[in-house]
């Protein structure tokens, strides 16, 4: 059951009273003009606010405006101008009080959907970059989705119209981005991540509107995007064993988070993501099983990644993991189930730092000079077995990378006593 009412002259209140739990959930609309923070040109963005329970979210608009002509458009209605402007901001505020009269049940998730998909304009490329945004969020893929509202917001910033289409993404716009991006002092890596964003969105716009793809900007001839220095830091096996051997507290959280480095290295370069996730059921006898969080919405094979169980991973396993009860509790102390996505990706941020403060701390103390990260465990992995010669299509699978149907029946050929003899020699310090 919903009911509408008016509860001032610019705002409608909407409640809907569920008569199976009979609670009543009001939802309001509102104009808010945001001056926490002016935009480079010195106006102030305007966003849609909308509130249920006293909960808000702010939704941003194409609308910014100065504090005086702001008050204005708000207040005088004699210039046409303002009339306009005031008459703009209205029907935003009316759309979505539409969209929330059509919502069965109510959620700022339901909202958003409906909310974005009305305002799409299929000739603009933000448009696609905010649903692109949506549907990451949909399927939890929330760095990905920060990427591209960072991206958003960027380009946005450079490009200071509302509408982008594709035939202003030519080589000299992209050209001019990358340089007004050095200037702003953004990383080779910041302005790549970005310009590999609009790629994607441009590719997704020209397939749906038929573009010319003898405009093709992105092209080896035309605009190449500028590749940063990837270098992969790898420990060799003599640094491996200094922080193996250390002396450690024990029980400490320096011991902990060596461990959990360690752990990493010796189950093929497992990330801290997945290591948070693994659960008592993913360790089977003489393996761990797990699939990469990171590809499981873009690769093909369904495989999982397949551990061997070492004496050494087993140590670390024996002092910190609880295998008692539940089979979907998780191996490591560090996620609930009360968590919701949001919650847990911060808490896998943590944990990354947690692991990136105490394995330094150990690194300095035994005199290692590189700066290592969770990913050089994984670099390590590769790094070391590909020095005592072990087969490249073998450290691929077991990296989880794409694998020909070659390399495939090359790996289901490896007999288990063989996989654990190359586990093994993770720590042959000898």
């Amino acid at each position: 059951m919903q009911i509408y009412q008016k509860c001032c002259a610019n705002c409608l209140q909407i409640i809907y009273l569920q008569n199976s739990k009979n609670e009543i959930m009001k939802v309001t609309t509102g104009i808010f003009f945001d001056t926490r923070r002016a935009k480079k040109d010195g106006t102030y963005p305007v966003k849609l606010r909308i509130t249920q329970n006293r909960r808000s979210k702010m939704y941003k608009t194409d609308f910014s405006f100065s504090i005086s002509d702001f008050e204005k458009i708000m207040t005088d209605g004699s210039k046409r101008k303002y009339k306009d402007d005031r008459n703009a901001l209205a029907t935003i505020e009316t759309d979505a009080q539409k969209i929330i009269k059509k919502i069965p049940v109510f959620t700022f998730e339901n909202f958003e959907k409906k909310y974005y998909q009305g305002n799409f304009d299929s000739a603009n490329l933000f448009s696609y970059f905010e649903e692109k945004i949506v549907e990451l969020v949909d399927v939890e893929s929330f760095k990905t989705a920060e990427v591209y509202q960072c991206a958003h917001n960027s380009i946005s910033d450079f490009h200071r119209k509302r509408k982008l289409t594709l035939l202003d993404v030519t080589p000299t716009f992209l050209r001019k981005y990358e340089l007004w991006m050095r200037d702003s002092k953004r990383s080779i890596t910041t302005t790549s991540m970005y310009l590999r964003s609009l790629r994607h969105i441009f590719n997704r716009s020209a397939e749906e509107n038929q573009f010319d793809s003898q405009l093709y900007p992105f092209t080896k001839r035309k605009y190449k995007i500028p590749q940063p220095r990837n270098i992969k830091i790898a420990l060799n096996l003599n640094e491996i064993k200094l922080l193996y051997k250390y002396q450690a507290e024990e029980g400490s959280i320096e011991e902990f988070y060596r461990d959990i480095w360690m752990f990493s290295y010796l189950c093929n370069g497992i990330n801290v993501k997945d290591i948070c996730l693994l659960k008592n059921k993913d360790v089977q006898g003489k393996h761990i099983y797990f699939r990469r969080e990171k590809t499981k919405n873009t690769s093909r094979s369904s495989l999982p990644i397949d551990v061997p169980l070492t004496n050494d991973t087993k140590i670390i396993l024996d002092r910190w993991a609880d295998f008692e009860g539940n089979p979907d509790n998780y191996v490591f102390p560090f996620l609930t189930y009360d968590l919701t996505p949001k919650e847990q990706v911060l808490k896998f941020n943590s944990v990354t730092k947690l692991i990136l403060k105490y394995i330094n701390q150990v690194a300095q103390n035994v005199g290692i000079e590189k700066r290592i990260t969770t990913k050089t465990a994984r670099h390590s992995y590769a790094s070391t077995l590909n020095r005592l010669g072990v087969n490249i299509s073998f450290i691929g699978q077991h990296l989880g990378h794409k694998n020909t149907s070659t390399t495939e029946h090359y790996l289901a050929s490896i007999e288990d006593d063989e996989k654990l003899e190359i586990a093994n020699k993770l720590l042959d310090f000898s």
